[in-house]
Order: structure tokens, then C-alpha cells, then sequence
């Protein structure tokens, strides 16, 4: 069950900084009015992975409560974003006989359905998100968008899986039913972030979104508008403040806050002659504090920008899909919005780069119109787009398949502690 109530949808993004619950009521098409947001710090959890289990419960809740308080609704299951190192595309052709000698849309669902269960077959460990269809063959006819009401002997299909690890997802969900909610439905977070802060025309013409969170940078490379591989390293935001504390000897805290204060993606002649006072890590109760250049520091942050942007273009060249990312890069995320980071980008990508803000929404506040909820809205979106296709109930079920186990696991938790 998607809708937690009549026309009411929860969407839970749970990040390594943050975890945001938003809750809204789907209109017609694609618009939906926000009810009520909440974001709390996240504790527990790193990279995508549940180091406590019982801090980042307490995360959730907190998220939710603070959700449900704003929003004046109770909700019973969420629309979950998934985020981790773990993501990965798998491609895969499926071959099926056609006994009616036309495609309906069972042969589609059966198609979907065998492709699924061979990965699962071969890739005990993964749980399949998403089906998404590339393109179809009906006998000798190729590149088929929709084989509906065609006529053949043989449907195939070149489909591109989005897959996570079991065990991973299997912790997560444990978490949200301790805090007594279901998970209707699971959602790559860099799949989600495209629906906000890409256009339509993005997507047609070959955009790359690369998401860069606390913790991890997500991307997803698209091609005539469908998504062709997504992938995720395990670098963000937090790995630069880590770096300034131990390049600066100051805390963790005074980093952030230098980050965000005093930060830029690339280095300026004018920042030699900057200088910043701030605390030591080992100031003493007089207010200890030393003074650095604040070329020291943009320094330090660019050199783990470049990495980031070095990781991200070695992995898609390591699976042989960097050729085929267009010239155009779009960056979303709470870690894009450094100043100059377009530029940095741009010189060691060698693509045209801008950041994206969520678009498209009516009514929300502009202090949560920024990169840090683009996957937050784009859970909406996703959502709001799936449920107005209307699909049969047959068809949802189907769909929803291959996270049964992971349902079955919430509902034993929920009713056993």
C-alpha cells in the first residue's frame, strides 16, 4: 500500500547527515500539495550502512514524528530512498515465446518477471529495485519502445536492472517497521533526485546527475530519456570536513563551519593574502586559537572535489559507459553547493556542469528549495508519477515482487518487539 491514507503519500530519505519524512496529498497528474516536513540529524548510519541500529531508529522517529506533528496525519508505510556503495546496474536480454502471437501486457510483466528471477538466481545476495525496460524485439523487429498489440512469435527484451544488497535493505526496513511503518516501495536515491532536478528535456538529451551526499556521491547516467546505469562511490561532504580538521588541526565542528563559511571548490591568487582565526582542536579553556590561510584550506577541499569527480568518471569508464554520458552534467545534493564547484567540475570532467535546485513544486518554503532535498522531492515525484499511471492492482503486485521477502521480514519485526 502506497498511500498511507485517502490521496496521502510518505516518502522517508534517510541520508548519512539527515533523514527528511515528507508527507503529501497527490493531486491530479503530477502535482501534489506538501502537508508537512521532517528533518532530523542522523546518527547510526554511514555510507548507506546501519552501524546502530538503535540511534538511527531514534533518527527516523524523530523524522517522522516531527512529519506527521506538521502535517496533521497519521501515516502507516513509507516510500523509501536507497543510497549506498551498493547500488549497482545489471543489464540483462530475456527471450520469451509468445503463445497468443501478440504482447500483452502479461508478456511484458512475464519478460520482467524471468529477468528478475535469473538475477536473483544468479546474485543470491541482491534484491532488484527497479526493471527498466531499454528496448524490445518482436522477431526481426528491433528497437521497439512499446511492443503492445504487436504481432510475432518471440518477445525479447534489453532491460537495465537496478539492484541492492539484501542484507543492507533487509536492516534498513527492520528499522522503519521498529517505528511501526511498512515500506511500500523502494527507490534508488540518485533515481529519485533525477525526478526533481532534472527536466524532461535532461533526460532526452543524455544528462548525467551525479548526487553528492554527506557520506557517498551518487549518479545516474540517462539516454534518450530512460535511465542506462547508476552508481555510487563512497565520498561526500563529510570526507572534506575530516580533511580540513586533520589538515588544519582543528575539530570537526570548526571545520564544518570554516567549510561553510569560508569554502570554495577552486583556488584564487586573492586567497593568499586571506587569513582566518579560528579555535585549535586542543584549545585550552583561554580560547587557544591558531590563524590559517584560507589558501590552506580551499586547497584541501579542492584536492577531495578532484577525487570525487576522478572517482565518479574511473567508474563509469571502468563499466565502459563513459563514452556514452553526454555534455551535459548536472550536480544536486547538500555537498553541491560549495561555491565554484561548477567550475571545478567542468575542469576535470570536460563536460558543461550546473547544480540543480528541486523544480516544479507549488507551496513549499524556498529554504527547502535547495540540493539537500532533491531526493526528498524527487520520492514525491517518483511516487506521484507511478500511481497516476493507474496501473491494474494485478500489475502493482507484481511490480512490488521482488521486495515481498523484505515486507514479510517488517511485519515479523513489528508484531515481535
Amino acid at each position: 500500500m502506497i498511500r498511507s491514507s485517502q490521496d496521502t503519500i510518505a516518502v522517508l530519505d534517510i541520508g548519512s547527515s539527515k533523514t527528511c519524512c515528507t508527507i503529501a496529498r497527490s493531486g491530479s497528474g503530477d502535482d501534489f500539495e506538501i502537508l508537512g516536513i521532517g528533518h532530523q540529524a542522523t546518527s547510526g548510519l554511514s555510507k548507506g550502512k546501519i552501524l546502530n541500529l538503535d540511534k538511527l531508529r531514534a533518527s527516523v522517529g524523530t523524522a517522522i514524528h516531527m512529519a506527521e506533528k506538521k502535517s496533521r496525519e497519521t501515516i502507516q508505510s513509507v516510500v523509501l530512498s536507497m543510497s549506498s556503495p551498493d547500488l549497482v546496474s545489471d543489464h540483462r536480454e530475456v527471450e520469451i515465446s509468445l503463445p497468443a502471437l501478440e504482447v500483452r501486457d502479461k508478456d511484458l510483466r512475464r519478460l520482467h518477471y524471468l529477468a528478475q528471477q535469473a538475477l536473483i538466481t544468479e546474485f543470491p545476495d541482491r534484491i532488484p529495485l527497479h526493471v527498466i525496460p531499454l528496448s524490445y524485439k518482436v522477431d526481426a523487429s528491433h528497437d521497439i519502445v512499446d511492443p503492445t498489440g504487436m504481432f510475432g512469435h518471440t518477445l525479447s527484451g534489453k532491460l537495465h536492472i537496478i539492484t541492492t544488497s539484501k542484507s543492507n535493505l533487509n536492516h534498513l526496513v527492520s528499522c522503519i517497521s521498529r517505528c511501526h511503518l511498512d515500506v511500500s516501495m523502494v527507490v534508488a536515491a540518485p533515481y529519485a533526485s533525477a525526478h526533481s532536478a532534472l527536466t524532461e528535456e535532461d533526460k532526452q538529451l543524455g544528462t548525467t546527475l551525479i548526487d553528492m551526499g554527506a557520506d557517498t556521491t551518487s549518479f545516474i547516467l540517462f539516454e534518450h530519456g530512460t535511465p542506462l546505469f547508476v552508481g555510487c562511490i563512497p565520498v561526500g561532504g563529510q570526507h572534506i570536513t575530516s580533511d580540513i580538521a586533520r589538515g588544519l588541526g582543528i575539530s570537526l565542528s570548526n571545520a564544518e563551519r570554516l567549510k561553510n563559511l569560508y569554502g570554495y571548490a577552486l583556488a584564487i591568487g586573492e586567497d593568499e593574502n586571506q587569513y582566518i582565526r579560528v579555535p585549535s582542536a586542543s584549545g585550552n579553556v583561554d580560547g587557544e586559537s591558531i590563524e590559517i590561510s584560507r589558501r590552506d584550506l580551499v586547497q584541501i577541499i579542492q584536492a577531495r572535489l578532484e577525487e570525487c569527480f576522478e572517482l565518479v568518471m574511473i567508474h563509469l569508464k571502468r563499466h565502459g559507459y563513459w563514452e556514452r554520458v553526454g555534455q551535459s552534467i548536472v550536480l544536486t545534493g547538500g555537498a553541491s553547493q560549495m561555491l565554484g564547484l561548477p567550475s571545478l567540475a567542468t575542469h576535470i570532467l570536460k563536460k558543461r556542469v550546473r547544480v540543480a535546485c528541486p523544480h516544479g513544486l507549488k507551496g513549499v518554503q524556498s529554504s527547502y528549495l535547495t540540493p539537500t532535498f532533491a531526493a526528498s522531492f524527487g520520492l514525491l515525484s517518483f511516487t506521484q508519477d507511478y500511481l497516476s499511471r493507474a496501473q491494474p492492482e494485478n500489475e502493482e503486485k507484481e511490480k512490488l515482487l521482488s521486495l515481498e521477502s523484505v515486507r514479510r521480514l517488517g511485519t515479523w519485526l513489528r508484531e515481535n518487539f
